[in-house]
């Protein structure tokens, strides 16, 4: 006797695709509407570089903003403060030159939140056994950012 096992990722998610794709199967979808860049790029967010520095966690794609913004003066010995800070990303603003209907969704796109987030916790589970993260999504934003975002720090 088999079992499904259900994703994470409820099918019933694409009924609010703009796009309306004709054929219910995220497989199906990928296979006819996006391309391999587009796929090995998502797998790259998913399982994001990282730096490790002075017991911190950091995305490497947002590390500069270290160095740029002086944030060891501005949180000090507040590491936790400046993960947070350093490790948001902003999906409401991610997509530039593919927005579309569905990037200005909310609900979309907290879908997305959750998913990446999901992703996350396992990536740095995997990575740093014996650290405990926690991962947050705001649908008001962030530090500077507005509207949907995820970040993740050290508990």
């Amino acid at each position: 006797m088999n079992k499904e096992l259900k994703s994470f990722v409820d099918i019933e998610v694409m009924d609010k695709f703009p796009s309306q794709h004709p054929i219910k199967s995220f497989f199906n979808y990928v296979q006819n509407l996006v391309g391999l860049e587009g796929a090995l790029s998502v797998a790259g967010i998913l399982a994001p570089d990282l730096i490790e520095e002075a017991g911190c966690v950091f995305l490497k794609e947002n590390y500069p903003v270290i160095a740029n913004n002086g944030l060891y003066k501005v949180y000090g010995d507040d590491r936790k403060s400046m993960e947070r800070y350093v490790n948001t990303l902003c999906l409401s603003d991610f997509y530039l030159l593919a927005a579309d209907e569905a990037s200005s969704d909310e609900e979309l796109l907290l879908k997305l939140a959750e998913i990446i987030v999901k992703f996350w916790s396992m990536y740095l589970e995997k990575l740093f056994p014996a650290r405990a993260f926690q991962m947050e999504i705001s649908k008001d934003g962030l530090f500077d950012e507005y509207g949907v975002c995820i970040t993740f720090s050290q508990l």
